[in-house]
């Protein structure tokens, strides 16, 4: 769930989750409609939102995989934080929990299911549903492949990394109804199709991801593109606002 507030030189820190499934003719992606009032506000977008405080204390004990996760960001630490706000935001706004347990035994998809209004409602914190039910973050089933900054001249920034994940076969997306008050599946073609139409409406860094993503016509070839930016370096996508008498636009640009 979104929380905070920014300034313009301190954006705030978030994730976001491009779910992605085969119907056997290429990859669809989840798209949220996000509440008129929400950042983001009557636009459909990815799951995701801001880190928390909690989202830091999810693998403090494990300095292996933490310097995995920071070498993937390229930061010096925090890394892990963006991987369990991924995955946390994915759980309570869709409904998709990206978790294992670490006796690799089954795990009951419909009773944790309950805890999701508890989550949104603060009845219990991210760490102690994870631990009351033995769960571990399952990390390498996030795909990191992009990085935005929101531009400055913009009161509510966010400095966001982008994750793509595969929906798991036993799970099913379901919108949270609070700030999200719709969901669909869509090919990219066809999100990017009904945004030029004015069916839908998409802001500036989901199309720029969703131009990428209509590229590839298999899940395969979309993660192993995700994969090797990740493994050469993600660029940081920096956009600058530009304003005349007509319009007001952004142009992306990359930032080393």
């Amino acid at each position: 769930m979104e929380k905070g507030s920014s300034s313009i030189s301190n954006p705030i820190p978030s994730s976001t989750v491009i779910l992605i499934r085969d119907v056997g003719k290429g990859p669809e992606i989840l798209l949220v409609l996000r509440h008129k009032k929400a950042s983001f506000g009557a636009n459909y977008v990815f799951p995701g939102g801001t880190l928390e405080s909690i989202d830091e204390l999810t693998l403090n004990n494990d300095a292996v995989r933490s310097e995995k996760m920071n070498n993937i960001l390229g930061l010096s630490s925090g890394g892990p934080a963006y991987y369990s706000a991924a995955i946390r935001e994915l759980f309570e706004e869709v409904g998709i929990l990206l978790v294992y347990k670490a006796d690799n035994s089954c795990i009951d998809n419909k009773v944790l299911e309950s805890y999701r209004d508890k989550l949104n409602n603060g009845c219990i914190s991210w760490v102690n549903f994870l631990h009351h039910n033995h769960l571990l973050l399952d990390y390498n089933s996030l795909h990191y492949f992009s990085f935005w900054i929101t531009p400055l001249g913009i009161p509510k920034r966010y400095t966001t990394r982008f994750f793509l994940a595969l929906l798991p076969k036993d799970q099913l997306a379901t919108h949270c109804g609070g700030e999200l008050v719709d969901s669909c599946w869509m090919s990219a073609n066809d999100a990017l199709v009904a945004n030029q139409d004015g069916d839908i409406s998409i802001p500036y860094p989901t199309l720029v991801t969703l131009r990428q993503m209509s590229e590839f016509k298999s899940l395969q070839s979309l993660l192993n593109w995700a994969d090797e930016r990740a493994k050469v370096g993600v660029p940081c996508y920096f956009p600058s606002m530009h304003s005349d008498v007509n319009e007001t636009r952004l142009d992306a640009s990359f930032d080393s």
